[in-house]
């Protein structure tokens, strides 16, 4: 599960990894059969029609940002839906998915981003689940930070992450 406004499913150039490549990566080390993903947070004008295109091929399940400001419960249900089956869970949060007022610290800054207590809410809704979950953070850019705005923000995730996860041991 990946909480960023971008689908990160861009082909490698020149044989060289970057932000925007590592889930196409993953897809095919693993084979695109068994490859599973949820990409929560995604932003229409910030991915390409072939990235859409290339997110359809791989059966990526794709929460759209406007979801978020529309239906918070659906966007739950979609989340818990997608992880149900799964013993373990991998979930990485690009701090730009977050609108740019709150997480000015981005190299990809967007104007209608997710807000912090959404993303923090679903956070603990997957802590929650009862089966080990890897948790990242990812897509911090400290020269693009005002105050540590974002950096903040990015250890407000972890913080709740964790405490609600070891309320669960």
């Amino acid at each position: 599960i990946n909480f960023d406004a971008h689908f990160d499913l861009r082909p490698l150039a020149n044989n060289k990894g970057s932000s925007g490549t590592p889930f196409l990566q993953v897809a095919n080390a693993r084979g695109h059969d068994n490859f599973h993903y949820c990409c929560v947070g995604i932003q229409d004008t910030a991915n390409t029609p072939s990235l859409f295109k290339q997110a359809k091929a791989l059966n990526v399940i794709t929460i759209h940002a406007d979801e978020f400001h529309n239906d918070l419960s659906a966007v739950e249900e979609k989340l818990k839906t997608f992880s149900e089956p799964f013993d373990t869970l991998y979930v990485t949060v690009c701090m730009d998915v977050f609108a740019h007022a709150i997480a000015p610290g981005v190299s990809a800054p967007q104007a209608n981003g997710l807000f912090a207590h959404h993303v923090i809410h679903l956070i603990k809704l997957l802590a929650r689940q009862n089966k080990p979950v890897y948790f990242d953070i990812a897509e911090l850019s400290p020269c693009h930070d005002v105050d540590n705005q974002t950096a903040r923000l990015a250890a407000a995730c972890l913080y709740q992450f964790i405490a609600t996860y070891q309320e669960q041991l």
